[in-house]
């Protein structure tokens, strides 16, 4: 009688746990796939919109994107970086203030800023041909020449950059 009753509660008690658990999981992976879904949506908003141009913002520059403005720019300059360094971090914000203060002037239609993620697989292999060993790396090319490389050595403030930029551009 009484060894009945206990099993049956306690087989009740295991069928109750069993149903939360089968509703905990349902609604977890139900989250996790609408969490999965919007990434998707996310990443589809953020397609590459080809080469760098005087946009909004600084453009993360893919290795033909890097050609192609060498090629149409008298001036390029281009903030080889690692997303994780803190002094690549520190400078994104002075690089961006810099990239509009110039575009406001003339000499903006000569001028190309870029960046260079050198954590991703394109990234790494342009940061080596580049020879960039160390973040972040400004790197300056002149009348659309790739090997005219050289390396900025100036201050990293905004104001520095704008009058290098100013200075050099018609160089």
């Amino acid at each position: 009688g009484s060894e009945m009753c206990i099993r049956d509660r306690l087989m009740m008690a295991m069928i109750a746990v069993l149903m939360m658990a089968t509703t905990m999981l349902t609604m977890t992976m139900t989250m996790m796939l609408k969490a999965m879904m919007t990434m998707e949506t996310a990443m589809a908003m953020v397609e590459d919109d080809g080469p760098a141009v005087n946009t909004g913002s600084v453009d993360d520059l893919s290795p033909e994107d890097f050609e192609a403005a060498l090629g149409s720019y008298d001036l390029v300059m281009v903030n080889f970086y690692a997303p994780w360094c803190p002094w690549s971090r520190r400078l994104t914000p002075v690089w961006e203030e810099a990239f509009h203060e110039i575009m406001k002037t003339p000499e903006g239609n000569d001028v190309s800023f870029g960046k260079v993620d050198c954590t991703g697989q394109e990234g790494q292999d342009l940061c080596q041909a580049q020879h960039v060993h160390a973040f972040p790396t400004i790197k300056i090319y002149r009348r659309h020449n790739p090997h005219s490389r050289e390396q900025y050595v100036g201050d990293r403030t905004h104001e520095a950059l704008e009058k290098f930029v100013l200075e050099n551009v018609h160089d």
